[in-house]
């Protein structure tokens, strides 16, 4: 229906559009993620998943950054934040409508990698001192884990699934 260009250019505008300040465009952004990943086989859009990887690492050292560092206003921090929220709606979103293509897609093996990423993000922050002001948008961070988890816990299910096709039962 669409040819490869427009098909590229959609691909490329909604992964920056994780990014976005607006969280309504970094919603939209995620379910369209979710929708077009059900739909295609993920090494057809080569470029996602390290997207949302490369996103993902940015947890960590946000994390300490708002914990230990002191409340200045960071211009690149909002972007991160985006970045990051975005992301992790969109591997919600991935998690939550098609675990099975993510647990069976033998070329690119999406789990292998993205498994780490979500224990990643709840490895407790112990880099430098504690900060007794931390940022406000320490905050923000709660509804990254929460997503998070959430991600993992629709994974988990799979883990069932694997263990009942090699037990035979």
């Amino acid at each position: 229906i669409f040819t490869t260009e427009v098909q590229a250019r959609v691909k490329s505008d909604v992964l920056q559009a994780l990014r976005d300040a607006n969280c309504d465009i970094r919603n939209t952004a995620a379910i369209l993620i979710g929708k077009i990943s059900e739909s295609l086989a993920l090494s057809t859009w080569s470029d996602m998943l390290p997207t949302l990887l490369s996103l993902l690492d940015t947890y960590p050292p946000l994390l300490s950054h708002l914990t230990t560092a002191a409340n200045a206003d960071d211009g690149s921090l909002l972007a991160h934040l985006c970045g990051l929220d975005g992301a992790i709606q969109a591997v919600k979103r991935m998690c939550e409508d098609s675990p099975l293509k993510l647990a069976h897609d033998d070329v690119i093996r999406p789990l292998e990698s993205l498994v780490p990423k979500l224990l990643a993000i709840f490895a407790p922050c112990t880099s430098g001192e504690p900060n007794p002001n931390p940022h406000p948008a320490l905050a923000e961070l709660a509804t990254v884990k929460l997503r998070a988890l959430e991600s993992y816990n629709s994974l988990l299910m799979l883990l069932d699934i694997g263990m009942w096709e090699t037990t035979g039962n």
